[in-house]
């Protein structure tokens, strides 16, 4: 438990807690990540270009609304045949690595807007304020979806996550398919101990998990809820869009209307 965990006095709480209280290893963690910020910085990652954010938006859906009944950030993402999304998007010139740079901006945006993003030594993060529950949907994905862009996609977003640790309070697959077990396999190695232990699995019956969890009048409704604001219409996400055309030098790449769960892939 979070709350067993004193507040250490040389490196971040969450790196601590990332580790299980192992002291030496938080240590090696956090100058590990010292180094890293040192090129990707998350106050310069805020600020860099978007290029290809709506493109991005329109085939990958990913989305952040509103909180949870406990006062987490809510945040979707939607799994739809990725490797034939990726493709896709390759096509469209936007690489495997510029979608990673993409999901780390939208992060280091989220945790410094959104969230209590205390990295500093002597503060602990609040509780829920430093938190969000994922929710992710794999409504299709396959054994095809084993390797190839797919597997690349995560190994990159695993390596940049390790760099943020403990923002995540649980995390809830839904629309598991049956090939999912063989998917999990691969791609469960590639978490943490600490985040594995967060991650539920559920098949088609997930509306009451999530509907427990987040009250319907917030949940969307492509997800089980009674919410009419529009996927990627909620007050977070038009902030973070505001940003980037705002505060990012080269804004969007165009302007057009993200698309409806329904229009992930063509």
């Amino acid at each position: 438990a979070r709350a067993a965990i004193p507040l250490p006095a040389d490196v971040p709480r969450r790196f601590l807690l990332a580790v299980r209280g192992d002291r030496d290893e938080a240590r090696r963690r956090w100058a590990e990540t010292c180094a890293w910020r040192r090129r990707n910085h998350p106050r310069d990652v805020q600020l860099r270009p978007q290029p290809h954010f709506e493109a991005i938006k329109r085939r990958h859906i990913h989305f952040l609304h509103k909180r949870d009944r406990r006062g987490h950030l809510c945040s979707y993402e939607v799994i739809d045949r990725p490797n034939a999304t990726f493709r896709q998007l390759g096509e469209e010139g936007v690489s495997i690595e510029d979608i990673v740079q993409h999901m780390h901006f939208v992060a280091c945006w989220t945790y410094a807007t959104l969230l209590d993003d205390v990295d500093e030594v002597g503060r602990r993060p609040l509780e829920p304020g430093g938190y969000f529950l994922k929710i992710i949907d794999c409504r299709n994905v396959g054994l095809g979806d084993c390797g190839g862009s797919c597997l690349k996609y995560f190994n990159l977003v695993g390596a940049v996550n390790r760099h943020s640790p403990e923002r995540v309070w649980r995390t809830i697959v839904i629309n598991a398919p049956a090939a999912f077990g063989v998917v999990w396999s691969i791609v469960s190695p590639l978490l943490e101990p600490q985040v594995r232990a967060k991650v539920t699995v559920l098949r088609s019956d997930y509306a009451s998990t999530l509907r427990e969890l987040v009250d319907p009048a917030s949940l969307p409704r492509a997800f089980g809820g009674d919410d009419d604001c529009e996927v990627g219409a909620a007050p977070e996400e038009l902030a973070l869009r505001r940003w980037v055309v705002e505060r990012c030098s080269q804004g969007l790449d165009d302007v057009s209307s993200s698309p409806s769960l329904g229009e992930a892939s063509d």
